[in-house]
């Protein structure tokens, strides 16, 4: 169908066509989410003829969080690509606010990230792992020997965290407001490696989400009364993945994190947006709604 047509069919307007081209105007901008669906949709039918007949094709757009452990999430994508060649593969890599967005306007078809606060209303979340926050400071630091650290001791301390958007700053926003306690924020990063190293270095101290990784130079200290829970999280539009692609890419990331939580004997660790945390609860639970649905409880934050 042309554009002419398409417009003529919706009775408005759709493009603005002058010098500087070809511009939506704001009924355009209205349905480009519906229209993006609609075409993904065409594309999953023909993908599921093509299944049928024992082959997987189409596109498989995947959006992942900034990961502590980047083999993990290489071989995974290495493997679905090792047994479905047919598949293109994209991926693109932000923080979970950017990336279940994405999933709503239906740019991206699944997403596995730290778990927002708010989530959009149209995206379904299955909980992979979930942890506690702890506080992040170098070992020559005088909180370094404590058992626990309470939120109204660091008033006067240094803090260097990861810029706004990200979901470990969501909650850590979200916490220290409800505490009613102003941080003195010195770093905001997009880089946890440089954060955990800018800590080490005894530039300040960071609130992350369990431990990233050990650096030698690094004291993690439980923070008591906790700020509540983060959840790593896999997300996708609606009651399941759009695309029999992403559905079976699922398939494999619920049986990667579930089976390393069976085989582990030690927390191990994952990443968050950045900040990583010990597996305190594995997937594989029953679904609660249809927007959380592979965890008995919801986030405390």
């Amino acid at each position: 169908m042309s554009i002419r047509a398409l417009e003529e069919e919706v009775g408005t307007k759709l493009f603005d066509r002058g010098a500087r081209g070809i511009v939506l105007t704001p009924a355009g901008e209205a349905m480009l989410p519906d229209a993006r669906r609609a075409i993904a949709a065409v594309d999953s039918a023909r993908v599921s003829v093509g299944a049928s007949q024992g082959l997987l094709r189409g596109t498989l757009r995947v959006g992942i969080a900034q990961a502590s452990d980047p083999h993990r999430v290489a071989s995974l994508l290495g493997r679905f690509h090792d047994e479905h060649p047919g598949v293109v593969l994209r991926v693109v890599q932000g923080n979970g606010t950017t990336l279940l967005s994405a999933i709503s306007d239906g740019t991206l078809d699944i997403a596995v990230c730290g778990r927002p606060i708010v989530l959009p209303d149209d995206v379904t979340t299955l909980a992979l792992a979930r942890g506690r926050f702890v506080m992040a400071c170098a070992t020559s630091h005088p909180l370094a020997s404590r058992s626990t650290v309470k939120l109204s001791e660091l008033v006067s301390e240094r803090f260097i965290e990861m810029n706004r958007g990200w979901v470990s700053r969501q909650h850590i926003d979200y916490s220290f407001g409800l505490a009613g306690i102003r941080r003195n924020i010195v770093c905001e990063l997009d880089d946890v490696v440089l954060l955990l190293q800018m800590v080490e270095e005894g530039l300040g101290i960071a609130i992350v989400a369990g431990t990233a990784g050990k650096p030698m130079g690094i004291r993690y200290v439980p923070i008591d009364p906790g700020m509540g829970e983060w959840q790593f999280i896999a997300g996708f539009l609606g009651e399941t993945p759009p695309t029999p692609p992403a559905r079976v890419f699922l398939g494999m990331v619920m049986r990667e994190w579930l089976s390393v939580a069976v085989r582990s004997d030690e927390p191990e660790t994952i990443a968050i947006d950045g900040a990583a945390a010990p597996t305190l609860e594995g997937a594989g639970k029953h679904p609660q709604d249809t927007r959380d649905r592979a965890h008995p409880r919801r986030a405390a934050l």
